[in-house]
C-alpha cells in the first residue's frame, strides 16, 4: 500500500509536525513526529513577518534551513518505521507562511518543494517531490493540484 507524508508548521513557529499515513481502502495513520523549531530559525522566520532589510535573501536562506529541518524530521519517521525514501509516494507540505496580508491580497510562503524533494541536499536518498498547487483564475476555489 502507498505511504504518504504530511509536513505542517503553523504560525506559532514552535516546530514541525510530520505525519506518515498509509492509504489503501482506508487511510491509516501510521506515525506522527514533532521536530522542535530551533530558536535561531524561529527568530528569523518571525523577523520575516514584517518588512526589513535584505528580506528576499534572508527568506531564501531561512527556507533552506526550514527544508533541512523538515528533511531531518522525515528521515526520523522513515528510520523509526524501517522505510526508505522510495517507499513514500508523495509529500504534502504548504511550507511556512512568513507574510499574510489578506487586506492587501497576498500571502507569502517559503518551503522550496524542489529542495525538500532533493532531501535537503542528500540526493543519494531522494524524497518524492511535494505536489504543488497551481493557480487557475476564474475558478471558485482558485487552485488545483498539478
Amino acid at each position: 500500500m502507498p505511504f504518504y507524508i504530511g509536513v505542517m508548521s503553523g504560525t506559532s513557529l514552535d516546530g514541525l509536525d510530520i505525519a506518515l499515513i498509509e492509504q489503501g481502502s482506508a487511510i491509516n495513520l501510521i506515525a506522527t513526529h514533532y521536530t522542535p523549531m530551533p530558536d535561531t530559525l524561529r527568530a528569523e522566520l518571525l523577523s520575516l513577518c514584517a518588512s526589513g532589510p535584505d528580506e528576499i535573501a534572508r527568506s531564501a536562506i531561512a527556507q533552506q534551513h526550514w527544508v533541512t529541518l523538515a528533511a531531518h524530521g522525515i528521515h526520523t519517521v522513515l528510520d523509526q518505521h524501517d522505510l526508505k525514501p522510495q517507499d513514500i509516494r508523495a509529500i504534502g507540505s504548504h511550507g511556512q507562511t512568513i507574510r499574510h496580508e489578506p487586506a492587501r491580497g497576498f500571502t507569502v510562503q517559503i518551503g522550496n518543494p524542489a529542495l525538500l524533494g532533493a532531501d535537503g541536499h542528500q540526493r543519494s536518498q531522494r524524497l518524492p517531490q511535494p505536489r504543488r498547487c497551481r493557480w487557475r483564475p476564474g475558478r471558485a476555489s482558485g487552485a488545483r493540484l498539478s
